[in-house]
């Protein structure tokens, strides 16, 4: 059975929201791994393309030709059809399952409501997910200044951006061979971050307002000890595991609910030109092969031709080392007009060090934001 060292209250100024699980055993991760890339999975990987190639594939589609960035500044072009291992699959990549077909997802939930038995939003009626959403992301070369890919929303709510609203429990796994520093405002315009140290292994719970704020990852820390280096199966820097209630979602929003658990981004419904700008291929992951690595299927299902010689242009969002970095850093009226926090505070210096993970730094400002709520003994977790 699995089971976690301890939990930590990351939200003790607030509303006691936002939930930290640590000490999950290297097995465990292992179990979680494999039950999450099980044969079957469909879902969409890439490189990267330049910002100028996404405006060209609008006017000109498959008439044009590409150029697809993986890795260290390697090409990444699928013809037609490929199989190679998971550690061939580029800078990132997606795919859903069914919570019911991942034994070891359901046993991570019981850990997690193990270790917080007084914690209501772990526990039904609140929490019953039936979904999880898996991502990997290489970094690749790739130098971080500010945050990896921007700062997003948790959009999968039954409300709007920066509504408290649907506080729907959603638990986020981190498996990989790195520790991740994740950041957590309130506002996007806000210019302090909430940092929060995460080693292969630890889970976080957000519910309640906590489901309001956003994220971006804002290091990747491929030397940590935790993430056992070639003795990890998991090639990758570092997996994303969400498990989802999606319950009212499917009830009030079912064009977003569908729009979430599709296989593949409809570019028609993609503002962000994410295909192909980021997911080029179609994936199936096909199980292990004769030397025990995990083997995928991977397709060109855009049918996109690709250019002899690297385009030039910008990459935006995550770059490699020959190209500038995107920074999220302040902006010209950085928290001002649309932030909610304005004129309010939490003092995050009083957080101990360990609730950011043992080797993080104390935060030396503060993180504009809601004030303290009343706790409740039901929202407290167990001991």
């Amino acid at each position: 059975m699995f089971s976690f060292r301890k939990c930590e209250d990351l939200d003790p100024e607030g509303g006691h929201e936002l939930l930290c699980f640590r000490g999950l055993s290297a097995d465990a991760q292992d179990q979680l791994f494999h039950s999450v890339f099980a044969k079957g999975c469909e879902g969409e990987c890439g490189g990267l393309m330049t910002q100028e190639e996404r405006s060209k594939w609008k006017l000109h589609g498959t008439s044009a030709e590409y150029t697809v960035e993986s890795c260290h500044g390697e090409k990444w072009h699928v013809q037609g059809e490929e199989t190679m291992a998971l550690d061939g699959m580029g800078f990132h990549g997606r795919h859903h399952l069914p919570l019911l077909h991942s034994d070891a997802c359901q046993e991570l939930l019981a850990a997690l409501r193990q270790a917080a038995p007084k914690c209501s939003a772990a526990h039904p009626p609140a929490f019953q997910p039936e979904y999880i959403s898996v991502s990997y992301e290489n970094l690749g070369g790739r130098i971080i200044k500010g945050t990896l890919c921007g700062t997003a929303y948790d959009d999968d709510r039954c409300c709007r951006r920066g509504e408290d609203g649907d506080g729907t429990p959603k638990a986020f796994l981190f498996l990989g061979r790195a520790a991740i520093t994740v950041g957590f405002k309130y506002d996007k315009s806000d210019r302090q971050w909430l940092k929060v140290r995460m080693a292969p292994g630890d889970c976080l719970l957000r519910f309640g307002s906590a489901r309001a704020w956003c994220m971006g990852v804002l290091k990747i820390d491929n030397s940590a000890p935790e993430g056992r280096g070639d003795s990890n199966p998991c090639p990758f820097d570092f997996v994303h595991v969400k498990i989802q209630d999606h319950r009212r979602l499917r009830e009030e929003k079912p064009d977003l609910f569908a729009r979430c658990h599709a296989k593949r981004i409809d570019p028609q419904d993609d503002k962000f030109n994410m295909n192909p700008g980021c997911f080029q291929y179609a994936y199936t992951v096909l199980g292990p092969g004769a030397d025990g690595r995990i083997q995928c299927r991977v397709i060109n299902d855009n049918k996109m031709q690709f250019a002899t010689c690297a385009s030039s242009g910008t990459l935006g969002h995550g770059v490699t080392r020959a190209r500038a970095c995107y920074v999220d850093g302040p902006q010209k009226g950085a928290g001002k007009g649309k932030s909610k926090s304005k004129g309010k505070h939490k003092d995050w210096a009083q957080i101990p060090a360990q609730s950011m993970g043992e080797n993080a730094p104390e935060p030396r400002r503060r993180w504009a934001g809601k004030r303290a709520k009343e706790t409740s003994e039901d929202s407290l977790m167990g001991a």
